[in-house]
């Protein structure tokens, strides 16, 4: 079983991958008032039995049009409809439910902050205010474990203006960084976060 405790309310379960050589994160968050999955990957039967007894979730969340992953296998589990930018819903390889936009507060609790110059037009971080929590996609990773960094540039359309597109995540106070690859920052998030942007400048 992987699915385990990592902040109070957030569960998370990876699939290591041999390629990038580095875990694929998904996210079970308890937020306003029902249970949603972030950029949910393969999972095995066990845990998604864990899924379902942690609460069955009523939306799945994509960060961006490569992070859908097992969202299918998740709607077809639990009838939960997915959502994702709706600037990468033509873009995605499976049929999407429901878009969101840069600005939206989903759930009252979670918002939607656009990343431009990013691997994807819709590439989307979600910030947990209340919780100083904030869920990034692709539009950084945990490699090397305890830092933040950019997926390598032959990612970007032009990579020159990606860490650009980060600086809106400077302004925020932010105590846990979620990545979907890689290893998360738990506590310091915003140093860890000014600590890129200052490498990137250098």
């Amino acid at each position: 079983m992987s699915v385990r405790s990592i902040l109070p309310g957030v569960h998370t379960f990876a699939k290591f991958s041999e390629e990038k050589q580095l875990d694929f994160n998904g996210w079970h968050v308890a937020v306003g008032g029902t249970f949603v999955l972030i950029d949910p990957p393969e999972a095995s039967d066990e845990d998604v039995e864990v899924l379902r007894s942690l609460g069955a979730p009523t939306k799945i969340l994509i960060t961006n049009k490569d992070h859908r992953r097992a969202a299918p296998h998740f709607r077809d589990t639990f009838g939960a409809p997915i959502a994702v930018s709706g600037l990468d819903r033509e873009l995605m390889d499976c049929s999407v439910d429901e878009t969101f936009n840069s600005g939206d507060r989903l759930f009252g609790e979670l918002e939607v902050i656009g990343i431009p110059w990013s691997k994807s037009p819709g590439e989307s971080a979600l910030f947990w205010r209340r919780r100083r929590v904030l869920f990034l996609g692709d539009a950084l990773i945990g490699k090397p474990a305890g830092s933040l960094s950019l997926l390598p540039p032959v990612k970007f359309k032009e990579p020159d203006k990606a860490p650009m597109g980060l600086e809106p995540l400077r302004k925020l106070e932010v105590d846990a960084v979620l990545v979907g690859d890689g290893v998360s920052v738990l506590e310091g998030g915003s140093a860890a976060i000014a600590a890129f942007l200052a490498h990137a400048r250098a």
